[in-house]
């Protein structure tokens, strides 16, 4: 029996429907609670990472906004979708010259 890779795992269908509940309501605080609360070693989905990213960049924790963003991004690597993959990359570079990370 093998194992799957982390590329060939599905993506969580409900990773945290009170996240993007909170998300929803513009409760960003909340919405990054609960996302905190259920990061696991499961796999996520990328909407949900990049909710996460968003919600952790608006209330000023830019360390867990890019490495959710980083995690979107590879999902849609895996995936094979280049555009959303870019479109992740280039909210990655945009966090970190923000911060003036220029050499990443």
């Amino acid at each position: 029996m093998s194992v799957p890779s982390p590329g060939d795992q599905p993506e969580r269908a409900d990773a945290c429907p009170q996240a993007r509940e909170a998300a929803a309501r513009g409760d960003w605080e909340a919405a990054y609670r609960a996302f905190e609360q259920m990061d696991d070693d499961l796999t996520w989905g990328a909407d949900d990472l990049v909710l996460w990213s968003t919600a952790g960049y608006l209330l000023g924790r830019v360390d867990t906004a890019i490495d959710t963003m980083s995690r979107a991004h590879d999902v849609h690597v895996r995936r094979g979708d280049a555009a959303a993959a870019v479109r992740c990359g280039f909210w990655v570079v945009f966090m970190l010259l923000g911060r003036g990370d220029h050499a990443q």
